[in-house]
């Protein structure tokens, strides 16, 4: 992993812009895609992936291949976050195996750190969508009379059941894609907002 002045040098040179600037057109484009077909394009991910590692390089090369190394494995580690903490998920019928497809590629641009970020911020935004969408279709009584009985039956069994699954035939059906996507973009405005050029340009800095 870089150490803090490599991830100084590289975020100097412009790399973040560009990466963050991709990332969030990518983000867009599966936000679209999913919350219009409830598919996220294989394509559009490895498309991504191919234009982050392309960006590492150019940016990382004049440091040598150590750095470019480094800046690759970087993101690696990131990938690998990215679906450790979707990968459960998924097994248990929560995600689609694009939404981990997706997060591992956020994970790729954004670092470990901010793979987590990404993913409590989607967590964040998934849960208030969740329950307006609830709202929406039954009001608030319902939607409280629905958690009651959740929480009762976990206690009832202590634990061990989880009767919730949103792959089933009416189940309430959310494309996580978006929540992901708008996870990622909270990400890249508080990163972005730390950059001393763009601090100096709001009169920040």
């Amino acid at each position: 992993m870089p150490d803090s002045a490599t991830v100084s040098h590289l975020l100097t040179t412009g790399l973040a812009f560009w990466m963050f600037g991709g990332l969030a057109v990518m983000s867009l484009l599966v936000a679209w895609s999913d919350h219009r077909s409830q598919r996220i394009p294989n394509d559009w991910l490895l498309a991504g992936l191919l234009y982050a590692c392309g960006v590492i390089v150019m940016h990382a090369a004049p440091g040598g291949l150590l750095l470019v190394a480094k800046a690759l494995g970087f993101g690696l580690l990131g990938m690998l976050i990215g679906f450790v903490l979707t990968a459960p998920a998924m097994l248990l019928r929560q995600l689609a195996p694009g939404d981990v497809k997706f997060m591992m590629v956020i994970g790729f641009f954004l670092g470990p750190i901010g793979a987590v970020f990404a993913l409590l911020n989607a967590a964040l935004f998934g849960g208030l969508w969740a329950l307006a969408l609830a709202w929406r279709a039954g009001g608030l009584a319902k939607v409280l009379g629905n958690l009651r009985f959740m929480a009762r039956s976990l206690w009832l069994s202590g634990f061990r059941t989880l009767g919730w699954d949103l792959g089933s035939q009416g189940a309430l059906r959310m494309p996580y894609g978006v929540a992901l996507a708008a996870g990622t973009l909270m990400v890249i405005v508080w990163q972005l907002g730390r950059q001393p050029a763009v601090r100096g340009a709001l009169g920040l800095a």
